[in-house]
């Protein structure tokens, strides 16, 4: 597996991603996200093939201002499911966060969905609860992170 930052090479790919429509109730759809100027879009290929999808932004809040970056619209490829792709594209982001974003330290990532299967996938590829109610995270949502 490898991961790459989204470009216009990677249209049609997007264009034929598929997620199911209890997905869409928790993500943003990668033909919008990729769109945003303000999100980083990272896709997943597996074998050729893209498997997962995610965006990153700039966290701005105090405590990690530019050093942090924010994991959202984590998908995967509903084809794709139960391979074990989304643990493995996560387990792999620090890496490739330090290649492309040298000055970024932490990662959050925040979720919306299923919590008791976030929370092990997140825990599995890494990252730790932060429990933090300073981390301003909308209702619903718990946040986890990871020092790069």
């Amino acid at each position: 597996m490898y991961l790459t930052l989204y470009n216009e090479s990677h249209k049609s790919l997007i264009a034929n991603y598929c997620l199911s429509e209890r997905k869409l109730r928790y993500v943003r759809e990668p033909q919008i996200a990729v769109n945003d100027s303000q999100r980083f879009s990272v896709l997943a290929f597996e074998d050729g093939l893209l498997v997962n999808f995610f965006t990153l932004h700039r966290c701005s809040d105090e405590p990690y201002d530019t050093n942090c970056l924010v994991v959202e619209d984590i998908s995967t490829d509903y084809r794709h499911l139960r391979k074990g792709h989304a643990t493995r594209a996560l387990q792999l982001l620090p890496e490739f966060v330090k290649e492309h974003f040298p000055e970024v330290t932490h990662l959050i990532l925040l979720i919306t969905e299923d919590k008791n299967f976030t929370r092990s996938l997140c825990k599995y590829a890494g990252f730790e609860d932060t429990g933090n109610p300073s981390i301003p995270i909308g209702d619903g949502q718990v946040s986890f992170q990871t020092s790069i």
